[in-house]
């Protein structure tokens, strides 16, 4: 799809020349040595059940609360400080999947995609609000 936030990720190496590096609820391959550009797609179908999407996104949603709450403003990337606003970012990642990355063109995929995104967002401004608020309701 366009309007995917996947980042260009490293997906053939040698695992001996690789080590992993966490990276908020995902984990990085650090390659030594040179890295090249594939020339070619790579379709990657990461389809599941939408109850199934809810429960991995509750695990990553606070691993990523984590980062956004410990690091100074400076040290995060554009994307948490967005997130950091708490009401903004649902809103901006909406528009961003839909129009910026071209999910509009990708049809009720596209549709899909960009309100699951939302959603996230929005689970993860309320997981901040509730921090703030200073409830103890954790569920």
């Amino acid at each position: 799809m366009k309007g995917s936030l996947y980042p260009p990720v490293t997906v053939l190496y040698r695992r001996t020349q690789a080590n992993y590096r966490q990276d908020g609820h995902t984990q990085r391959v650090v390659i030594q040595g040179t890295v090249s550009s594939l020339k070619a797609s790579i379709l990657h179908d990461d389809r599941k059940p939408l109850y199934h999407w809810l429960q991995a996104q509750d695990r990553y949603i606070k691993l990523e609360l984590e980062i956004i709450t410990t690091k100074h403003w400076r040290e995060l990337r554009w994307a948490d400080r967005i997130r950091k606003l708490r009401f903004f970012s649902p809103f901006v990642i909406l528009l961003y999947c839909l129009f910026i990355k071209g999910g509009i063109f990708d049809g009720r995929a596209g549709w899909f995609y960009a309100f699951q995104r939302m959603l996230a967002e929005m689970l993860l401004s309320l997981y901040l609000l509730q921090k703030d608020i200073g409830s103890s309701q954790e569920q």
